[in-house]
């Protein structure tokens, strides 16, 4: 009878060390899986602001081989649009 009760309470006990145990390794996964959302979402957003500044680069850039190019046909000077382009875009 004594053995009996032991074994029963010993089982409640791992019963509810499991359940614990459990528990944590559910928040523990949910912490991690809303931590790589969380990287994912930041990489995302630096993915984007890259793309913005390289578009809004390469735009500058169109426009000032345009002007160069129009300069170039006014004085004839092929020279200056090399110098120009290499000095504003290392």
């Amino acid at each position: 009878m004594l053995e009996s009760r032991i074994i029963s309470k010993v089982s409640g006990m791992v019963k509810a060390s499991e359940s614990v145990i459990l528990e944590k390794v559910d928040y523990t996964d949910q912490n991690n899986e809303l931590r790589v959302k969380n990287q994912r979402s930041d990489f995302m957003g630096e993915v984007k602001n890259l793309k913005s500044i390289t578009k809004e680069r390469n735009i500058l850039f169109v426009q000032e081989v345009k002007k160069v190019r129009e300069d170039e046909i006014e004085t004839g000077s092929f020279y200056s649009f090399l110098h120009i382009i290499q000095k504003r875009y290392p």
